[in-house]
């Protein structure tokens, strides 16, 4: 069952105000006008966009046609009493009057029990409202005159509204009140501003739970070293690539810098690197790398253990083999006596810096230019070996 609402007639804005209007609506069910005849009332609920405003009953009995489903809802002086300008939605409410159905089983009768307080409501349309407009009138809006005034009696009038106000506070100022401290001299307090400062200062409160038994205690599971890790956020997004610098050249001093140059030529200037960007040079201080370690604490990181006298120790080789006799040209050798020769086809050896001729003892070891001077230097020299 399709129930609508619309207007009966043309219907153009309503002035605020204007009593003399009325809404004509036309009810049907179905397509069929609706019979007024089988209400026992019917109200006009009024809405805007704020919500429901108000609800007007019609006269029934003041209905023309009843049959033709048509009713007026007069605009008086309560409905615009209520109302402003403003765009407003309507329903209209019928309380139908009670009907008794009795069936058997071969007939059904309906009976309208005037008396029965069983009633039901239909509300007109069954989807959404009809809606009108009450319009602003000349009067909705008060305008104002300024009048004319001179500055003079502007000002006295300003000064007497300031004087009237000013007056007007002071009458409103209470008096000087007590500070906290006198307060509680006035309540029995017998000690001194200090000692009653004192007594402000609350006990100290409870030590509290550290940052990592907070995190334990919102349900996290794990060690300290678990905690911290959590803390570090996500890894960032990749930067762009910035400007290198490419040292080009050096100078004396940073007057001697060429006027311009490429963006990221660099020039060192007395142990300090001046960088070109944006037009002009910039000073990058010094270029030094960073400290780096030393022999002792790299031997540590690679897992040695000890003190530097065990890291020195460390850098001894094993004690090596016995060496070997050195066979040496013995025709280049002059004996003690200055003769030449004798000990031909000898070993010669040099052993914890001793040396020996056929095991006997050699006490220095001469070197001579020629076999006449490996002579001389072995009669200056007795018990030596010369050698040339």
């Amino acid at each position: 069952m399709i129930k609508a609402m619309s207007f009966a007639e043309d219907f153009d804005d309503v002035k605020w105000k204007d009593t003399s209007s009325k809404l004509k609506l036309l009810l049907t069910v179905d397509g069929a006008p609706f019979n007024i005849n089988n209400c026992q009332s019917l109200n006009i609920a009024i809405a805007n966009s704020n919500g429901y405003i108000m609800s007007k009953q019609l006269d029934l009995a003041a209905v023309d046609n009843p049959n033709s489903g048509v009713i007026e809802m007069p605009l008086d002086d309560n409905i615009m009493a209520s109302l402003t300008p403003d765009v407003y939605r309507i329903e209209a409410w019928a309380t139908i009057k009670p009907v008794m159905v009795e069936t058997t089983p071969t007939t059904a009768t309906l009976t309208i029990l005037e008396d029965e307080l069983k009633t039901h409501v239909a509300i007109f349309p069954s989807n959404g409202a009809l809606q009108f407009e009450i319009a602003n009138n000349l009067m909705s809006n008060t305008g104002r005159v300024v009048s004319v005034i001179t500055m003079q009696s502007f000002e006295d009038r300003f000064q007497h509204l300031y004087d009237n106000t000013k007056n007007n506070i002071e009458k409103l100022r209470g008096p000087q009140g007590k500070s906290d401290f006198d307060l509680a001299v006035d309540n029995g307090y017998t000690g001194t501003v200090a000692d009653w400062l004192k007594t402000l200062v609350g006990s100290k409160g409870d030590k509290g739970d550290s940052a990592y038994q907070a995190w334990l205690d919102a349900g996290n599971i794990g060690d300290e070293k678990v905690f911290i890790n959590s803390l570090r956020g996500a890894k960032g997004d990749k930067g762009d690539p910035g400007s290198g610098v490419k040292i080009v050249g050096q100078v004396d001093s940073a007057d001697k810098l060429p006027a311009t140059a490429n963006v990221g030529d660099g020039y060192m200037v007395n142990g300090e690197l001046y960088a070109f960007f944006d037009g002009k040079w910039l000073n990058l201080g010094k270029i030094q790398g960073p400290k780096g370690d030393s022999a002792y604490q790299i031997w540590l990181d690679a897992g040695n253990i000890g003190d530097e006298k065990v890291f020195i120790d460390s850098l001894k080789g094993a004690k090596g083999d016995p060496g070997k006799s050195a066979d040496i040209d013995t025709t280049k050798l002059v004996t003690i006596d200055g003769e030449a020769g004798n000990v031909q086809n000898s070993k010669v050896n040099f052993k914890t810096g001793q040396a020996t001729i056929d095991d006997d003892p050699v006490l220095s070891v001469v070197k001579a230019t020629d076999k006449d001077d490996a002579t001389a230097k072995s009669t200056a020299k007795p018990n030596a070996l010369v050698i040339w």
